[in-house]
């Protein structure tokens, strides 16, 4: 199954900045840009659920720089 990933303006605006600051960090953000849409759950994305005021969506991380919230899998 092939997933679409959807960024928003706010996401797009902040991942700009923080490549700008951290370039060493473009390839794993490219090569995680290419795992998502075909392997969201990844063991290397570290996909996990969140609780509190975001309970109900799941987080993973590229890098320790950069996060990404998903809703749960149905």
């Amino acid at each position: 199954m092939s997933w679409k990933l959807v960024t928003t303006v706010s996401l797009d605006r902040r991942t700009r900045k923080l490549l700008a600051r951290h370039p060493d960090l473009r390839p794993r953000f490219a090569d995680t840009l290419e795992k998502l849409p075909t392997d969201p759950f990844a063991p290397g994305l570290r996909l996990h659920p969140l609780t509190g005021k975001l309970q109900g969506m799941q987080e993973g991380f590229a890098s320790r720089a950069i996060s990404r919230l998903m809703p749960p899998a149905s």
